[in-house]
């Protein structure tokens, strides 16, 4: 999370094109502890990229979704839930099957 200038760091919206909260949140985290322990910096894994879309019901994605699995040759497992069972959407009523 360095900048091109040393002694400055940035995380969130600034800092790359994926605006979400949880990614901003720990690039904080990942800015916060570089400073601190300037020998052992770490870095993001943007691999596990999430995506949400906060819409109602709310739909969220994390990882390669199946198309890109394919087009990149990597076997993959998808999997589906329609929350249904969960407290809260029964309490809300909304057990959405996605």
């Amino acid at each position: 999370m360095q900048t091109s200038v040393p002694h400055i760091y940035a995380a969130g919206d600034c800092t790359s094109r994926h605006q979400i909260v949880h990614i901003g949140v720990e690039q904080g985290e990942i800015a916060a502890r570089n400073i601190i322990h300037p020998r052992k910096k770490q870095s993001i894994d943007y691999r596990l990229l999430c995506s949400v879309v906060f819409t109602d019901p709310h739909v969220a994605v994390v990882g390669l979704t199946e198309k890109r699995a394919a087009e990149l040759n990597i076997p993959c497992l998808t999997a589906s839930h329609s929350f249904n069972d969960h407290g809260k959407a029964m309490i809300m009523g909304s057990g959405v099957a996605l």
